[in-house]
């Protein structure tokens, strides 16, 4: 969709931002989501499908997800990190569960008002989650405006110290593979003082501790491809899982309201009705898996999960073929 286009450009965007700032990004992203969801709303006074559209896009604009992720991944450190995420994904899907839930209790309201400059205004189950989210974002960035500071990035200076002290480390074990038996503290060889240091893991993370994380520079991280040599085997493992989960969730989301009305003449009110009960089956997993990532590592929780992501596409399969067969025999008879 529109939206999806408009996450996928900004998202480049404000991966660069925010390496200089959060709070700014912030503000710039609620404004365009307060614009968008302005210009959806307003789409069905002016009859302007073109309206609507361009309007989910300056909303995909405003979406705010790689700034969530960049700041958990910066400001917490890497024991929580999977619990920090799994509790977005739990904020994600109480949205997604609410959302929808209100907009089945907007349907419910049909009136009319005038806003200066725009004219009169409609509000029904089209228009009303447009103006709603207008209003919920309006708060919101007032409160960021009032009380967002920058944080700490705490998680990236361990980050940082963990790379120096591995490069600390496999230093001083060729140093000592490809050298003689240490020499004493002190010889004289030619009139020069040699010496040779060797440094511990332990030593070199309480240096780290006492330094500057500002003063610690990590050999080709300033290149402005070091970060496509970072991504090994399973870093792009999980960038492709990533991809094929959103393009098969958004296809199922996206056609959702156009099959089941066309197919089941399903109303607004039956198709979210439909999302609230998916936002809501996702937050017990989610909860799941924050809890089971402080007891397991992220590759056994990234099977299991998949694991139940198949069963459920069997499921969905298995019942399509049961509709189909049954239409068939009833068309049949």
């Amino acid at each position: 969709s529109s939206k999806q286009w408009g996450t996928l450009i900004s998202s480049i965007g404000y991966s660069y931002w925010t390496n200089y700032s959060y709070r700014t990004p912030f503000l710039f992203a609620i404004s365009l989501l307060i614009i968008g969801n302005l210009m959806y709303a307003n789409a069905y006074t002016f009859k302007s499908i073109e309206l609507c559209i361009l309007g989910r896009f300056v909303s995909g604009l405003g979406a705010t997800r790689i700034i969530n992720r960049r700041y958990i991944a910066d400001t917490t450190s890497f024991s929580h990190r999977t619990s920090a995420n799994a509790a977005f994904g739990l904020s994600k899907a109480l949205g997604a569960a609410l959302g929808p839930g209100s907009a089945v209790i907007l349907d419910l309201f049909e009136f009319e008002f005038d806003i200066p400059f725009l004219g009169r205004q409609y509000f029904n189950g089209m228009t009303g989650p447009g103006y709603f989210m207008v209003i919920l974002w309006s708060i919101f960035i007032l409160v960021v405006a009032l009380t967002f500071d920058e944080p700490k990035r705490t998680g990236l200076d361990e980050l940082r110290r963990r790379e120096k002290s591995s490069i600390s480390v496999d230093g001083s074990c060729l140093i000592e593979s490809s050298l003689p038996p240490p020499i004493p503290e002190a010889v004289q060889v030619k009139g020069s003082h040699y010496s040779l240091k060797t440094k511990t893991f332990e030593s070199a993370m309480s240096d780290d501790e006492d330094s500057d994380p500002g003063d610690v520079v990590v050999e080709g991280s300033s290149s402005k491809s070091s970060c496509f040599r970072l991504i090994t085997r399973p870093v792009f493992l999980c960038m492709l899982l990533i991809f094929l989960k959103r393009m098969s969730l958004e296809s199922i989301v996206a056609s959702t309201s156009v099959v089941t009305k066309n197919r089941y003449g399903w109303s607004i009110k039956n198709v979210g009705t439909l999302h609230f009960v998916n936002g809501i089956i996702v937050i017990p997993i989610t909860m799941m898996a924050g809890w089971q990532s402080q007891y397991f590592e992220d590759r056994y929780l990234t099977i299991r999960y998949l694991i139940i992501i198949l069963l459920g596409l069997f499921c969905k399969f298995l019942s399509f073929q049961l509709f189909v067969i049954s239409n068939i025999h009833y068309a049949n008879t």
